[in-house]
């Protein structure tokens, strides 16, 4: 058996993923915390890709499949921001805004709702119920990344 050099560590067989041979986590540590991000979504297709799109930006994804799971989901995670689809089974896309912009602990996580309606009066309701931002289907990864970007830092301030 022989060692595999990593960077500047040397990992040994027998260590589980080379723990030994890292050093111990400092304060300052200079690798970010990931942001996390809930996606709420009945759609497997779409929150598979969803999840790709956003792993490949560095966020840390957790998903739902729908609005009653989604808010178990918020609440035991606490994301960053959430990514809600309107037409969904159980509950609506609107119906999970005005829940969790009802609510002290969760009304300030910015949620952008997600839909394949074309529908300006849909936007209008997202919005009016404490939604912070609307992105139509099919999802377009840049502009969906800019606008999670934005209301993530306006968030951070």
């Amino acid at each position: 058996e022989s060692e595999q050099a990593v960077g500047n560590f040397r990992i040994q067989p027998g260590n589980i993923a080379g723990q030994q041979a890292l050093p111990p986590q400092q304060t300052g540590s200079f690798i970010p915390k990931k942001e996390k991000i809930l996606v709420i979504e009945d759609d497997q297709n779409t929150r598979d890709l969803l999840q790709k799109i956003l792993e490949h930006n560095f966020y840390e994804v957790v998903v739902a499949q729908d609005g009653y799971h989604g808010m178990e989901m918020t609440y035991q995670e606490m994301p960053n921001l959430i990514i809600v689809d309107q037409m969904m089974p159980k509950m609506t896309g609107l119906e999970f805004i005005q829940r969790i912009k009802g609510n002290p602990l969760t009304k300030n996580i910015p949620i952008i709702m997600l839909t394949a309606l074309d529908d300006s009066e849909l936007e209008v309701n997202a919005l009016e119920y404490g939604g912070d931002d609307f992105v139509n289907k099919p999802i377009k990864s840049k502009q969906l990344m800019a606008r999670i970007k934005k209301r993530i830092l306006a968030n951070h301030h």
